[in-house]
């Protein structure tokens, strides 16, 4: 007798309870029952899945590039429940809908899942109250923990993240890829998918936004760690003569180092390619906030002569930092890995093949600015509109 062959078009797999699987995100979850009380301890329903029975999922939720489909990731999350839970087929239609939403609203949690504060409100965390910092999905160890012990911070990088979002839609107004967002997932799938310049200049303009927000939220005592810096005291000097530092100056220094400590967190575990790409194009990013730092100051004197002068450092527009930025967008430098796995070296560096040892690696060295922006593959066409990946 012929065996048959499994039927793959079913939408469940062929079990007592429904099983669907999803992608995994890393942080707490926790189904509510129908009358309201969440599952007792031993009884989630989002379970690690061991790689021997993945082959069992008939229906993978998936987003259009099957980025969650069932075998197309290592990780992944078992979402189970006893039949007097999912018995009813509303809740089966419901549950189905819930963790698509989630799907698409997480569709960076891979990438950089920090972006996807600014969908939360995080002026609802508290430092006694950490739950939120759990339900943010994507977030690493350590990034949660700093989310638990700076709540007002979160605020500033979720804030921060939005005008990122503005700045990149403005400086990009007009362009066939103009920075356009997926509703709910950030810039699209194509920061996730490719490195290519765009994904250059979304990683090194929304860092720069979260510097300068939190640079400004110290500044204007929105953060209970840090205030104005005060680092420069004295006489100092500029083209127009002598003055006195004085005034509250925007704290750039504890902005850059929570930014790095916060961001570029995942990314310096895991050291992969694409992850030193990230990594370089963030610090680009803090660099442009850097380099576009001003010295804004107040005259003193009668009738409003100009006999001394208060000055302190204070950070421009973040529009000015975005067209800086754009600037690096359309100079970017294609890179590689470099084949001893240290770094990235120029694309084109075959071309200077005749160089040998020390020397050549000087060479390499210098040929790629920390202020650049680096991508390693071409941009896709943008003349043919789709949605998925920000063209219209």
């Amino acid at each position: 007798m012929e065996k048959k062959t499994q039927d793959t078009s079913h939408k469940w797999c062929p079990r007592p309870r429904h099983v669907i699987y999803v992608a995994h995100y890393d942080s707490m979850a926790c189904f509510l029952k129908p009358n309201g009380q969440k599952q007792p301890p031993g009884r989630r329903l989002l379970r690690p899945i061991s790689p021997d029975r993945r082959h069992r999922c008939l229906w993978p939720i998936s987003t259009d590039g099957g980025l969650f489909g069932c075998r197309s990731s290592s990780m992944w999350i078992r979402l189970m429940s006893d039949s007097s839970v999912l018995s009813s087929p509303a809740m089966v239609k419901w549950l189905r809908l819930l963790i698509i939403s989630l799907l698409c609203t997480g569709c960076l949690a891979q990438a950089s899942a920090w972006w996807l504060m600014s969908q939360m409100q995080m002026s609802a965390v508290s430092g006694s109250s950490p739950a939120l910092c759990d339900l943010i999905p994507g977030l690493g160890r350590r990034q949660r923990r700093l989310c638990q012990l700076h709540p007002d911070v979160m605020k500033a990088i979720s804030d921060g993240i939005r005008r990122g979002v503005a700045e990149c839609q403005t400086q990009f107004a007009g362009y066939r890829w103009n920075c356009t967002t997926v509703e709910g997932g950030g810039f699209g799938r194509i920061i996730l998918k490719l490195g290519s310049r765009e994904a250059a200049f979304v990683y090194s303009i929304s860092t720069a936004s979260v510097v300068h927000s939190i640079a400004r939220s110290c500044s204007t005592s929105q953060i209970s760690d840090c205030s104005c810096d005060r680092r420069r005291v004295g006489r100092g000097q500029d083209s127009q003569g002598e003055f006195s530092w004085g005034g509250c100056s925007d704290n750039l220094p504890y902005a850059i180092s929570f930014a790095r400590k916060f961001i570029d967190s995942k990314d310096r575990r895991s050291r992969d390619g694409r992850a030193l790409m990230n990594l370089h194009n963030n610090r680009a990013g803090r660099k442009a906030v850097k380099r576009n730092l001003k010295i804004q100051c107040k005259c003193h004197g009668v009738s409003g002569s100009c006999a001394t002068r208060t000055c302190w450092r204070a950070l421009p527009h973040l529009s000015i930092i975005g067209a800086d930025l754009a600037d690096k967008y359309h100079e970017a430098l294609q890179v590689t890995v470099n084949p001893n796995g240290e770094g990235l070296i120029p694309a084109d560096h075959r071309r200077y093949d005749f160089l040998y040892g020390p020397k050549a690696a000087l060479f390499q060295r210098k040929r790629i600015n920390r202020a650049e922006l680096v991508y390693f593959e071409p941009s896709p066409d943008y003349c043919e509109a789709d949605i998925r990946t920000g063209k219209i």
